[in-house]
């Protein structure tokens, strides 16, 4: 029963609190041309505008947006993590164009900038979503090398250990970082965490072969 608790509140978690990337293109406009230079402030414009249909969830709206700004450019590693976040979202469960198009996104993301917390942590999302759990737990590790108070990456790792890797300690130790980051969480964690303990007591011991 707490497994699938779990797994609830893992999908409501993610949906409300997955953030939008905002970005600027005020200070990079070198690869623009002069052409472009001029409608620098146009660009922020639409970008916004993007930004409030997503956060209205009109994903569909905001994609064509996000998708006229997404030119090589530095200024434009939100536009590709939103880029990511939508596809994502379009794709459901099964819809393999999106979830390449997503990781896709996430990879340019990436290369932009590799340091950069939110596109690791989106890249998690989308591997465990496709089943490639340690790369996932991977993913999540690397966005909280960079930010270690990354709350929800400590709760959705925590999660990918208890459920999905079996892996009792890490799942401990990551559900107890977010209750001190989000402590008026801790009551639901408190439960998960006495469910972990008991089952880690009630592991029955393995003999190697041979063994008296």
């Amino acid at each position: 029963m707490h497994q699938l608790t779990k797994i609830a509140a893992y999908a409501l978690f993610v949906l409300f609190a997955v953030a939008c990337a905002g970005t600027s293109f005020n200070k990079s406009t070198s690869t623009m041309g002069a052409a472009h230079k001029s409608t620098v402030a146009e660009y922020q414009r639409t970008f916004n505008k993007a930004l409030v249909l997503m956060k209205k969830q009109q994903y569909r709206k905001a994609l064509p947006l996000l998708e006229s700004l997404n030119l090589e450019d530095s200024a434009l590693l939100g536009v590709s993590i939103n880029l990511s976040i939508i596809y994502m979202k379009m794709a459901g469960e099964t819809n393999e164009v999106y979830i390449e198009k997503a990781e896709a996104a996430l990879q340019r993301a990436l290369e932009i900038n590799p340091a950069n917390s939110v596109a690791h942590f989106q890249m998690a999302l989308l591997l465990r979503k496709t089943g490639r759990f340690s790369q996932s737990r991977n993913a999540y590790e690397r966005a909280l090398t960079i930010d270690q108070d990354y709350a929800i990456a400590h709760y959705n790792l925590g999660v990918l250990c208890d459920i999905y890797l079996q892996d009792a300690e890490c799942a401990i130790e990551h559900y107890r970082y977010y209750m001190a980051l989000v402590p008026e969480d801790s009551e639901k964690i408190r439960i998960w965490l006495s469910d972990l303990h008991r089952r880690q007591k009630n592991t029955p011991i393995k003999l190697k072969v041979g063994s008296s």
